[in-house]
């Protein structure tokens, strides 16, 4: 699998220019954060043969993704981020800290202005008029961007490529990384759904408030 040939696009690639947002395969980050120079790389000991924040990011893509649906998914929430992170905040991706994982995750609710960030379905990805975004990504979509970066980092930390973080979900408490109000002991006496219900076949959750979610 490689990263030119999933997706089926179209056309002659347009050549783009730094700053300018555009699909993963063409993009081209300003030198000075192409991630040579990120603040969270590690110096010693890279277990891949890589210089840039991209070439780090395309060897995950196309040596862990087990699927083309994978990949194309995966592709699609770091290029967002990578355009965001260039365009946005102008910061290399291997200087972000956890603020800017989540305020990335944020923006992706409401990307604005519009008329940067979003494009209609029909766009070739070849085409000048791409853009990262088809609209708001609704909480489903923001919670598998961040299931996507969060397994991005793990990946480049084992790497000794990056030791970059994000808390994210279940697995950010587990790593250690999320804010401590998540990891609030539950009472395991708490019954915490009833029996399923025939034929309705539903799960109706009660004791809600006494574990803090909805």
């Amino acid at each position: 699998m490689t990263l030119e040939n999933i997706g089926g696009t179209a056309g002659v690639p347009v050549e783009t220019q730094p700053y300018e947002i555009a699909p993963f395969e063409r993009l081209v980050p300003p030198m000075k954060l192409d991630g040579r120079a990120g603040t969270r790389r590690i110096r010693r000991g890279c277990k891949i043969d890589v210089e840039t924040d991209l070439d780090a990011i395309r060897y995950w893509l196309q040596r862990t993704s087990e699927s083309d649906s994978t990949m194309r998914s995966r592709r699609s929430a770091v290029e967002k981020l990578l355009n965001w992170a260039y365009v946005h905040r102008k910061k290399a991706f291997s200087s972000f800290d956890r603020a800017d994982f989540g305020a990335f995750v944020d923006f992706t609710a409401n990307p604005s202005p519009s008329g940067i960030w979003i494009a209609p379905r029909s766009v070739s990805r070849n085409s000048r008029d791409w853009r990262p975004f088809i609209g708001p990504a609704d909480p489903r979509s923001r919670e598998l961007f961040g299931t996507h970066i969060s397994s991005l980092l793990k990946f480049l930390r084992k790497q000794n490529y990056a030791d970059l973080t994000y808390a994210h979900g279940k697995g950010s408490v587990r790593e250690g990384y999320a804010d401590s109000r998540l990891a609030q002991p539950v009472n395991r006496n708490t019954r915490l759904t009833e029996p399923i219900e025939s034929p309705r076949l539903s799960w109706r959750p009660v004791g809600v408030s006494q574990v803090g979610t909805a």
